[in-house]
């Protein structure tokens, strides 16, 4: 079982701070003793992890939701262009490339709105 599911599992969101060394861990209500010893004894698997979702997004969606200050967790903006890419390959008959070109689209203008979206609120 990942470290990242393990979290989440308790309610925490984690996410890569831009360095690629640190990671935020929120709401910080949630975390117990015991769960602020899993992650620093976890820290590195987790920051793999997270550096292992940020792979499998195209480099303009990581530079856009980093600069952009969107709150949403970094792993919920990657499951987000996956599905997107899912969905308009399977939905819209699109090829691979093409759905991930729509996806890429999709996301980008989600988290460019600062007016809108979950991003922001």
């Amino acid at each position: 079982m990942s470290a990242l599911f393990i979290l989440a599992g308790a309610g925490l969101c984690v996410s890569l701070k831009p360095d690629g060394q640190k990671i935020a861990v929120t709401p910080a209500e949630r975390i117990t003793p015991e769960l602020a010893n899993y992650i620093r004894r976890h820290k590195e698997t987790i920051i793999a992890e997270l550096k292992q979702q940020t792979d499998h997004a195209p480099p303009e969606i990581v530079g856009a939701w980093l600069t952009s200050g969107c709150k949403l967790p970094w792993l919920t903006v990657a499951e987000l262009y996956q599905e997107r890419a899912a969905i308009r390959e399977h939905d819209g008959q699109h090829s691979r490339d093409v759905a991930e070109s729509l996806a890429l689209a999709d996301v980008m203008a989600f988290i460019s709105r600062p007016d809108t979206g979950p991003c922001y609120a």
